[in-house]
């Protein structure tokens, strides 16, 4: 039984020492023994003298076991504890339940997420594993982020293919406004020129035709 070496007693009885799947408490001594040395006499309880009834005790409730006269006790204390027998409470082991809903795991030791400070189980431990919400909405943000960053990529590759036509077609109306400009200031010099000369320009012209006259009749 290297398997399960807690389960059962052995004898205390000096002379036996067996082991007993279900040895019987001495409610006197409160030793371990089995069916055949549980009495008072079979064991030389040192107390057994002062109890005038013996009363097995149940291994695992550890509480008396009412045994009729003339009726064997192991069948008494097995029938306790296929009928009436409670197991004690106990402290839970595992009293650490996962977080996640869908999760009924519970661990020994409490695993708490630093990020949203809540208790995993050793499978969704890990932030990626129970969709942690501050990592979520740091992934999200990130995310965002990310897509701001390739729109506004998006927007100078398209508009550095855009620009060449934009700087030629730029180029082209500056142009035509620029010749458009100098055959406007052409005309306007040739106009003040040589239909609409200046003042000045005007008198000596008529004083020129004047002296010409003159000349001729004399």
């Amino acid at each position: 039984m290297a398997e399960f070496p807690n389960l059962g007693k052995h004898c205390e009885s000096t002379i036996c020492n067996r082991l007993d799947f279900l040895p019987i408490k001495c409610s006197s001594c409160a030793h371990f023994y089995c069916s055949e040395h549980y009495t008072f006499e079979a064991h030389n309880c040192p107390t057994g003298s002062r109890i005038s009834v013996q009363v097995p005790i149940c291994p695992i409730c550890e509480k008396p076991v009412p045994t009729p006269k003339d009726t064997n006790v192991d069948y008494q204390v097995n029938l306790h504890i296929q009928n009436n027998c409670r197991l004690p409470q106990r402290t839970k082991v595992y009293s650490n339940a996962c977080s996640v809903a869908k999760c009924r795991k519970k661990e020994m030791v409490a695993m708490e997420c630093s990020k949203c400070r809540s208790n995993y189980c050793l499978s969704h431990r890990h932030e990626r594993d129970h969709s942690c919400e501050r990592k979520t909405a740091e992934l999200q943000k990130l995310n965002t982020q990310k897509k701001a960053s390739w729109a506004d990529s998006f927007l100078t590759i398209t508009r550095s293919r855009m620009n060449p036509c934009a700087s030629q077609a730029r180029n082209v109306q500056s142009t035509a406004n620029d010749e458009a400009l100098a055959r406007s200031l052409q005309q306007e010099e040739y106009n003040r020129t040589y239909c609409h000369p200046p003042f000045p320009y005007y008198i000596l012209s008529i004083s020129h035709i004047h002296q010409s006259k003159i000349k001729r009749r004399g």
